[in-house]
């Protein structure tokens, strides 16, 4: 067998040191991705705000690492398999990732970290973002209406309310809202609030119903609409 001379000794030292170094950094770096995005939603909403089309969504990347300053890695962002060179750089804890008009797919992000010289340090798992539509919930009152039906009496007025979440909008008046009832367009009298629709029925001696129908647009983005329907069921006088 042949025996090691102390050269040989001292390269391997040298490679067997670099495994262990490597080893610990790869334990240490620890890379969470969490995200974000700008969509609306109605006060006092307990879910998650989702994203739709056209809206911006934050992905940040929390690093956990022993001895190694985060604002001081280098961050390479991945978006859908596509190394996003804009948004990528020293210092890029968080991507802001703009979601197309025209999309339908969720996307995929992962992002690379290393140190300022370009070595690599670690990489994160991929993160799912769904991309979801916006959607109108028509409430009567505080009370959410169902789609099968919803009863009014004679001489009660009722307040039917379009609810928007997930558009890209700072304020119900960012949309554009259309009524119908039957097919009648109701006319709105507050300009104010323009996602609700005050419905009064006169005295009637018969059963009737008619399908209530509302929708909302974005008005700085046609791509973002909405639309829901409930039946109406007028209640005669007893």
């Amino acid at each position: 067998m042949k025996k090691i001379n102390k050269k040989e000794y001292f390269l391997l030292l040298i490679f067997f040191g670099l495994l262990m170094f490597t080893a610990a950094q790869s334990q240490t770096l620890n890379i969470t991705l969490t995200w974000s995005a700008n969509t609306y939603v109605p006060p006092g909403y307990q879910g998650r705000t989702l994203p739709v089309r056209g809206s911006v969504v934050e992905v940040a990347a929390t690093v956990e690492s022993s001895g190694t300053k985060p604002e001081l890695l280098s961050y390479q962002w991945i978006v859908n398999g596509l190394v996003q060179e804009t948004g990528s750089g020293i210092g890029k804890q968080a991507f802001n990732l703009k979601i197309p008009d025209k999309t339908s797919r969720d996307y995929l992000v992962k992002v690379e970290v290393g140190d300022k010289n370009g070595n690599f340090l670690g990489i994160s798992s991929y993160m799912t973002i769904p991309i979801v539509n916006p959607e109108i919930v028509l409430t009567a009152g505080a009370s959410p209406v169902s789609a099968e039906s919803y009863s009014v009496l004679p001489e009660q007025e009722t307040d039917f309310i379009a609810q928007p979440y997930f558009f890209n909008i700072n304020r119900i008046t960012d949309l554009s809202y259309k009524w119908n009832l039957g097919e009648q367009e109701a006319f709105l009298i507050d300009s104010i609030t323009p996602n609700v629709l005050s419905l009064k029925v006169n005295q009637r001696t018969e059963t009737a119903s008619q399908t209530l129908f509302v929708s909302a647009e974005n008005k700085s983005n046609p791509f973002q609409t909405a639309q829901t329907k409930a039946e109406i069921i007028f209640i005669p006088n007893q």
